[in-house]
């Protein structure tokens, strides 16, 4: 990623966020987010997950590791019938 510092600066004066990526450690801004639509969220639960860089995201990782996470999801579920009995 070049020109961090003058990211940081955009990101700053625009109101945009600016934290490092969970999985590399690099800083990188929202504006940053171009093009990458839900292969930059790494998902850490049902309801909400965190966001990667764009070089991570544009590499596809993300989409690797949701499949698994909501394999592990659907592996921990237990099926209950009306009657209170696991399926």
């Amino acid at each position: 990623m070049k020109f961090r510092k003058l990211n940081q600066a955009f990101a700053y004066a625009f109101g945009f966020f600016w934290k490092p990526c969970p999985l590399c450690n690099q800083e990188f801004g929202g504006h940053e987010w171009r093009d990458t639509s839900d292969r930059g969220i790494i998902y850490t639960s049902a309801s909400g997950g965190k966001g990667i860089c764009p070089d991570w995201a544009k590499s596809g990782v993300a989409l690797e590791i949701n499949r698994n996470f909501q394999a592990g999801l659907r592996q921990k579920l237990v099926w209950v019938d009306k009657k209170g009995e696991q399926k």
